[in-house]
């Protein structure tokens, strides 16, 4: 089931609305806005009762959600301006939270019970005082918010990035997303905060550089997990690509590339969205000297990489690999 909004009307009628949102043929249309709260809510529980799939997107006017269901096993959630949210669901899997409670700026309150989950998405404000989970025993997958890492005081969203990552101990996969702002130079590095991570076996590090040096943040990211197994990184470029300024306050972290750092677990490696700029021949170079028991690294290009140019970049990222390391350069992932 997938409710969508984009700022459409609807029926005047509360059960016209009803009937309509629960035919097939009108996913993507929004008849949410025209709906009071408590009928929006006794909607959402009767079809997700029947369904094993919700899909709520870019809905608004809603305080409180509350849902209740014995057969849901995946749920995605983008309700801005949401204050509170209660999901019971025995069977759920999958949750994705995404912006439900950033734009009011209010604390969050959320109690999701959900015992069989294994992948937690949550693109929000997160406070371990009023969002409590319970126990997740079976959780695999972990998406905490985006961290930024060049802010101020006034950041909001580290702090609910870390205080998610730090409610879990030990699990298998970790997605964290590194933002660099186009213009940081009166901003203070953040990375400092992040003194501890749990213990994982897949690394899922997207970085949005912003044009910017990236080494440290990512060095000190991989000091802080040492033991994984695999890394998949996503050089990621937010819509307008930027380059960084000559004096940018990035520069300043160069220490990571003279640091130790062991990570002899580490058996596969898998970049994408790579186009070749001194800041990511650096960071790959330095993979090669860290990763001493390296068997795999496959290398995607960007789109906007010609295949001449691919085979210029691939020569010289073969040129870092160790014989026992098997490369494998593609100019786009299929």
């Amino acid at each position: 089931m997938d409710l969508g909004g984009g700022g459409g009307g609807g029926e005047s009628e509360s059960e016209a609305n009803r009937t309509k949102l629960s035919s097939d043929d009108t996913a993507g249309k929004d008849y949410l806005s025209a709906l009071p709260d408590d009928a929006l809510v006794v909607i959402l529980l009767n079809l997700s009762t029947r369904d094993a799939r919700l899909t709520v997107r870019d809905a608004h006017g809603l305080d409180n959600l509350a849902i209740h269901s014995n057969s849901l096993q995946k749920m995605e959630l983008n309700v801005h301006g949401l204050r509170q949210l209660t999901i019971v669901a025995p069977a759920l899997e999958d949750l994705n939270v995404k912006f439900c409670f950033y734009y009011s700026r209010s604390q969050p309150v959320a109690s999701i019970t959900a015992p069989q989950l294994g992948t937690l998405m949550w693109s929000d404000l997160y406070d371990p005082s009023s969002v409590h989970l319970g126990k997740m025993e079976h959780l695999r997958l972990l998406k905490p918010f985006v961290f930024i890492v060049y802010g101020n005081d006034s950041v909001t969203l580290n702090p609910s990035c870390l205080s998610l990552l730090w409610r879990f101990k030990v699990i298998e996969h970790l997605t964290l997303t590194l933002f660099y702002q186009q213009n940081i130079n009166n901003n203070q590095y953040m990375m400092e905060d992040m003194t501890m991570l749990l213990d994982i076996t897949i690394l899922h590090l997207n970085v949005i550089a912003s044009g910017h040096c990236f080494g440290a943040s990512s060095f000190h990211v991989l000091k802080l997990c040492s033991g994984i197994r695999r890394l998949m990184l996503m050089l990621a470029e937010a819509e307008e690509q930027t380059t960084c300024p000559p004096g940018c306050i990035c520069i300043q972290q160069q220490n990571w590339e003279t640091e130790h750092l062991l990570l002899n677990r580490l058996k596969e490696v898998e970049i994408d969205q790579f186009r070749g700029s001194e800041h990511e021949f650096t960071f790959v170079k330095q993979l090669f000297v860290w990763a001493t028991t390296l068997e795999k690294m496959t290398v995607t290009f960007d789109d906007s990489i010609t295949e001449s140019v691919a085979m210029e970049l691939g020569q010289v990222l073969q040129s870092f690999s160790r014989q026992e390391t098997r490369m494998e350069i593609a100019r786009v992932r299929i």
